[in-house]
């Protein structure tokens, strides 16, 4: 079996992703949140107009959440524009609408509130199905992982890293994709190479335990990416890679006792040191280690190190003994690489025989999509259904045990969990 390359810059982050200048003073700004809005792919911020700039507008989002009830007429739907900066002409010529007959129709992948409630549903089915097949293989997954050694993390941990994150994630959207199920990208101008997507936000859905969502920052020059692995509920997440990009903004949603110690850190450029702690939890990882020497390891004065190492123990990046600290999260080294490569083999086959038995049932079940009735083509829909029944098969095997739990009692940052890993480790990956 051939691992294939595949685009996995997928923006799932609840609330809008917003690219080129933000708007003030205008209509947007008094309902930014009641869609989330992204893409999957790549998209530079140099287009005049996107959609997720148009889609802002309040007026706007009415219309298309009309129109997601039924077609309406060119008159009903000029109507919308009035005094705003952009018009029809800019959302046909990013093809959000489709005009049939003087009606205009939903034209790119656009979920109401009752869309994704239908969808989770029909998803709470084929997660438990695709979480028993995996149960099925589980003495060959535990025969995989027998030999990984570290003990400040456990196989359930592994498990929710390699297979829940790297395979059913990661190689989940190459297999879609490979196998024909999944379109990859609708929309191709210059550089630009994506899918847009929204969805209507509300209540009907909860997005706790949801185990769906990627964020990773990729340290080239040193071999190796942090990535946190969770659900959406609990944004924004207490660890890295997300607690530095949180600092650019502000802490101010978190917890009294991170944000006393960020104070002191933050003092001593914390961003630039995320690349130091990669470093450091590696060398950790071999041998627990106490202050003095990794003082001496990394050449950081006593106040710096002590801040470094109080703010990391405090997030649940390292944890100290009785002979010293070392990493209390995953860290997979290029020794690693084989057993991964074994177990998303494994889950590999697993996916592929599933979705040949289950996909046109899925497509059957999930026909009345607002825009699959409007003649969008299941393809463009299934990245966002494909979230949904992996997030929920993730949700079902860590609460049978199988994966280490999110929210389990010992996190205090609960929602998800981190890998700090080797690029040999996954050499597929292809952040763009």
């Amino acid at each position: 079996m051939k691992f294939q390359k595949s685009v996995l810059a997928l923006l799932l982050a609840t609330g809008a992703i917003l690219f080129g200048p933000t708007l003030a003073d205008d209509e947007a700004e008094q309902d930014r949140t009641r869609f989330s809005l992204g893409i999957t792919g790549s998209m530079s911020g140099d287009l005049e107009w996107n959609h997720i700039k148009m889609l802002r507008y309040i007026k706007v989002q009415d219309l298309f959440l009309t129109i997601a009830d039924e077609p309406r007429s060119r008159d009903f739907v000029l109507a919308a524009f009035a005094e705003l900066p952009f018009g029809l002409k800019e959302i046909m010529d990013l093809r959000l609408l489709r005009e049939e007959n003087g009606f205009y129709y939903l034209n790119f992948n656009f979920l109401t509130q009752e869309d994704q409630k239908q969808i989770y549903d029909m998803s709470e089915k084929y997660g438990r199905s695709l979480t028993r097949t995996y149960q099925k293989h589980w003495d060959e997954f535990e025969v995989i992982f027998q030999d990984f050694d570290q003990p400040q993390t456990s196989q359930e941990y592994l498990a929710y890293i390699v297979i829940g994150l790297m395979s059913l994630d990661w190689d989940g959207l190459a297999i879609t994709s490979e196998m024909d199920l999944r379109s990859t990208a609708t929309h191709t101008e210059g550089e630009n190479v994506y899918t847009p997507w929204a969805k209507e936000e509300g209540d009907l859905v909860s997005l706790q335990e949801l185990y769906w969502g990627s964020h990773n920052e990729n340290f080239n020059q040193e071999k190796f990416t942090f990535t946190s692995f969770g659900d959406h509920h609990s944004l924004p997440r207490f660890g890295l890679p997300d607690i530095i990009w949180e600092t650019r903004v502000s802490l101010n949603n978190a917890p009294e006792a991170l944000t006393t110690l960020h104070k002191k850190a933050g003092n001593y450029a914390m961003f630039q040191a995320e690349q130091d702690f990669g470093k450091l939890l590696y060398a950790l990882n071999e041998n627990a280690k106490p202050f003095e020497e990794i003082q001496i390891l990394t050449g950081w004065d006593e106040p710096i190190t002590r801040a470094y190492l109080n703010f990391l123990t405090e997030l649940q990046i390292l944890t100290k003994g009785a002979n010293g600290y070392q990493p209390a999260i995953l860290v997979l080294d290029p020794d690693d690489q084989e057993m991964v490569k074994s177990a998303r083999e494994l889950s590999w086959q697993i996916m592929e025989d599933w979705l040949e038995e289950n996909y046109d049932l899925i497509k059957a079940d999930l026909s009345g999509l607002s825009a699959v009735s409007q003649g969008i083509p299941f393809e463009v829909m299934f990245t966002e259904v494909w979230h949904f029944i992996f997030g929920l098969t993730n949700r079902d095997m860590a609460r049978a045990g199988l994966f280490a739990n999110p929210y389990g009692d010992e996190r205090t940052y609960k929602g998800f969990l981190t890998v700090l890993w080797a690029d040999e480790v996954y050499e597929d990956f292809n952040l763009q």
